[in-house]
């Protein structure tokens, strides 16, 4: 684990000069002050703030459903982001420096930050990496709920949510998989087997997602679901039935429109 933690002892200037640059980047976007392109940025911020709303009430607008999509491309980044807090917070403190030995090397630790911070961020990450994911999940839910049951869009809507959902457990194996290699290096017996198990799990569950995932973008938000004359739209209507190409017919019922439009397949 020392090897993980030290380099960053060694350079805390790159994590508050990270952080500077973040919290520039901040202040000017929630700055009250009606200059920099106040529309815009008010604009953003009342789309933030609509979308971290836990309400399955409020309608979903287009580009709430936008803004969510671009978050789940930027999770890594919110990953990133709470490190570069942690770590700029630790380089404006100076730490206390204590000296340890072990058997194999003598090495630095900086007091409560060497561990303290690489432990916090082993549990912060998944869960802030998994909030855009959640978010477009919430979101399709919403939509779910204000469609007809058993209409064309409701299928949509659960369908859509299934590949939002199936993010999570990549995120969180991938996580598991660290925590065991921790273990692997202290020198657990065990911890070998539980990482190949993990790494299986992970995976399939990528590969779920991976899939799943290019499936519903080819053919539902792509359009280019017909491939040869036939039309692979129809593999879903397996597990949703309203998805087949006779309920997806013309003249039969539709649910209303949703205040995101055309959004119901984003």
């Amino acid at each position: 684990m020392n090897d993980l933690v030290t380099p960053i002892d060694r350079n805390p200037t790159h994590a508050f000069c990270a952080g500077i640059v973040y919290l520039i980047v901040s202040c000017v976007l929630f700055m009250p002050a009606r200059y920099l392109f106040p529309s815009v940025r008010f604009a953003f911020r009342n789309a933030l703030i609509r979308i971290l709303k836990p309400s399955l009430a409020d309608p979903v607008y287009l580009c709430d459903i936008l803004l969510a999509d671009i978050l789940t491309s930027c999770a890594k980044i919110f990953h990133e982001l709470i490190g570069i807090i942690v770590l700029f917070v630790r380089s404006l403190v100076p730490p206390k420096i204590q000296i340890s030995t072990d058997q194999s090397a003598t090495y630095v630790r900086s007091g409560m930050w060497d561990f303290d911070v690489f432990e916090t961020l082993l549990f912060l990450e998944p869960f802030i990496t998994s909030m855009p994911y959640l978010i477009r999940f919430r979101q399709c839910i919403n939509q779910l709920l204000n469609s007809s049951p058993g209409s064309v869009d409701a299928a949509k809507h659960k369908a859509n949510a299934i590949k939002y959902l199936s993010a999570l457990p990549v995120i969180f194996l991938a996580r598991f998989q660290k925590i065991v290699m921790l273990d692997l290096f202290d020198g657990s017996l065990d911890a070998e087997s539980h990482h190949v198990f993990l790494f299986c799990l992970w995976i399939v569950a990528a590969a779920f997602n991976s899939l799943y995932s290019f499936y519903w973008d080819l053919v539902f938000d792509w359009g280019m679901g017909h491939c040869g004359g036939h039309n692979i739209a129809s593999w879903l209507a397996f597990v949703f039935p309203e998805l087949s190409p006779e309920s997806s017919a013309p003249g039969n019922t539709q649910s209303p429109p949703t205040p995101a439009g055309s959004a119901a397949n984003a």
